[in-house]
């Protein structure tokens, strides 16, 4: 079945975020009956729609990508990412009215301790879509919307 991905284009509509994670060790604190993470390093993925897009890659196929993202620079370091997994952003609008979004994990010891999430409600994909996204899934053969 994988076999069969090669080449194929596939249209992902959906919401595209970047997952951020900061590791590090814990203590407790002093003042008040909280952990206290000692960052240590810090790693960020593709996450929502540009995972899928990135997946679809690795099992062969030319994933066409469609989504909205902020004009900044977590939509900069989205777009690089997509890159380093050969995904053509080109269909990826910049929004510079909207943050992209970052969910944000805290991790201890190996376990997450807190998810933040750092975003405004997203556009719309359907809402956002561009005469050059509809032109780039003409000759898509599947589709898979993520949101």
């Amino acid at each position: 079945m994988v076999a069969r991905f090669a080449g194929r284009r596939v249209a992902v509509l959906g919401d595209l975020m970047l997952d951020r994670y900061l590791w590090g060790g814990s203590s407790g604190s002093r003042r008040a009956p909280v952990p206290v993470v000692e960052i240590e390093r810090e790693t960020a993925s593709l996450g929502g729609a540009g995972n899928v897009a990135a997946n679809l890659s690795a099992l062969g196929a030319v994933p066409v990508l469609l989504g909205v993202a902020g004009g900044d620079a977590a939509g900069a370091e989205l777009r690089a990412r997509l890159a380093e997994h050969g995904v053509d952003a080109g269909g990826v609008l910049a929004d510079a009215g909207r943050p992209t979004t970052v969910k944000t994990r805290i991790i201890a010891h190996s376990q997450q301790v807190v998810r933040a999430t750092g975003s405004r409600a997203p556009t719309s994909p359907a809402r956002s879509s561009s005469a050059s996204g509809r032109r780039s899934c003409a000759s898509c053969r599947a589709a898979t919307p993520w949101w």
